[in-house]
């Protein structure tokens, strides 16, 4: 026990009175005041701090304009990409001009040509194959003045042109020319299949 214990209560309120002094009353409100301080500039820098993410997140109206022309890009080229296909899978044919240009020469002075039109032509290896082979089909219609001319057409193309075959499918007397005979000859060549077509899908 201490001696404290044996002291009356009204002991224990004068103390209690000694301590309500305007100083420890305004020391208290001070240090309320300044918790009271630090607990709002905590929520003020949370709130800064969570605007300042919210607006990281958000793209700027720079990149957002960047990605709908690069957008807008893509969709011309895929646009582009379906008309050129058609056009890159004719590409990789053999081509057909340098024998067009070399015609006219091969048939000789005293044949005109009318009329060239050629097409390919896809057939199966043979019955129940699925390996497939290409042909280069050729019409050339001119007016071929004599016979001599006329008989040698065909052969003459067909050297020039390197092909298979050669022959004259229809002949005509030009009206308007009795010496000139109107002559369609049909050339057969193979045609080089690309990897792509060279199987049957």
């Amino acid at each position: 026990m201490k001696t404290a214990d044996f002291l009356p209560a009204s002991r224990f309120l004068d103390c209690l009175d000694r301590r309500k002094t305007p100083g420890r009353v305004l020391k208290l409100l001070l240090y309320a005041g300044f918790c009271l301080v630090l607990a709002a500039g905590a929520r003020f820098e949370a709130d800064r701090q969570e605007r300042l993410a919210q607006e990281a997140e958000q793209p700027d109206e720079a990149a957002l304009e960047a990605g709908r022309r690069l957008e807008a890009v893509y969709q011309e080229m895929q646009d582009y990409a379906l008309r050129l296909d058609p056009l890159a899978e004719h590409l990789k044919l053999p081509r057909i001009g340098p024998v067009l240009a070399g015609l006219p020469e091969a048939a000789g002075r005293r044949v005109l040509l009318r009329q060239v039109s050629w097409r390919h032509e896809l057939r199966t290896e043979k019955k129940g194959s699925k390996r497939l082979i290409g042909d280069v089909v050729m019409n050339v219609a001119a007016s071929v003045r004599g016979d001599e001319p006329l008989l040698r057409l065909p052969e003459a193309l067909r050297e020039f042109a390197g092909y298979r075959e050669a022959r004259t499918i229809s002949t005509q007397v030009d009206e308007e020319h009795l010496d000139s005979v109107d002559a369609v000859v049909e050339l057969k060549g193979d045609l080089q299949l690309p990897s792509y077509l060279s199987r049957k899908k």
